[in-house]
């Protein structure tokens, strides 16, 4: 996804297909997550944006810790296992 793609999905605000996240406080609040949109018509979980649409960002360690529970949630927490695509932009965003 190009920056300029998910700076349009932040744009349009939440919807059942997009829902924002500044961050996931458990590995159980984001299965629950992941589980609702595998039993729906799928969508995006935008994280590091508040639900008002403020860009709040993420750490490169949080990155790296999200991606950890993404991989786990998916093949351990969800049965039957679910498979997701993740993107990070690579650049600063700033709304």
């Amino acid at each position: 996804m190009e920056t300029s793609e998910l700076l349009e999905l932040i744009e349009k605000g939440e919807d059942s297909q997009t829902q924002f996240k500044e961050r996931f406080e458990s590995i159980d609040a984001l299965a629950a997550e992941i589980c609702a949109f595998s039993n729906s018509n799928g969508g995006n979980i935008i994280v590091g944006v508040s639900d008002d649409g403020e860009i709040t960002g993420l750490t490169k360690e949080e990155i790296h810790k999200l991606n950890e529970w993404v991989s786990g949630t998916c093949s351990q927490k969800i049965d039957p296992q679910v498979n997701v695509t993740t993107y990070h932009s690579k650049h600063k965003i700033f709304g």
